[in-house]
């Protein structure tokens, strides 16, 4: 997979990300109109703020230590990898808790927010390719 595909699923899913939490507020949510709307934006930015943070903050770090002596330069991008590798498989164990807790509680309005586990892959997963180009 490249840079290339993973923006490619970015844009595809930051669009179902908006259908889901357009339809998902008016069908699932309680409240206002107000309301509705106001979770609906908080679903895409949330959305957006998991995979900009993820697959640029952690690369962005290690370009403040790329010019720093020799142990740095090859313990931060292990590290990072780590990091990135954690993030991707946590992101599916929370997936996996929520939907199961999802089916048990019959809460399907906690749905609406599966759309951010994704983007936390996706992060991880971007992060992950930019440290292997290194």
């Amino acid at each position: 997979m490249t840079d290339k595909t993973i923006t490619t699923y970015y844009k595809w899913l930051s669009l179902v990300t908006l259908i889901v939490s357009i339809i998902g507020t008016i069908t699932l949510v309680d409240g206002t109109a107000i309301e509705k709307w106001g979770i609906g934006l908080l679903i895409n930015l949330q959305f957006h703020m998991a995979f900009q943070f993820l697959s640029r903050v952690p690369f962005a770090m290690y370009a403040l230590v790329e010019n720093d002596n020799t142990w740095k330069r090859r313990l931060v991008p292990k590290i990072l990898k780590f990091f990135s590798v954690f993030i991707m498989s946590g992101a599916v164990i929370a997936f996996i808790g929520m939907l199961k807790s999802v089916m048990v509680n019959h809460q399907y309005s906690q749905l609406i927010v599966t759309m951010t586990f994704l983007a936390m892959f996706l992060g991880g997963l971007s992060l992950n390719l930019k440290l292997r180009q290194i």
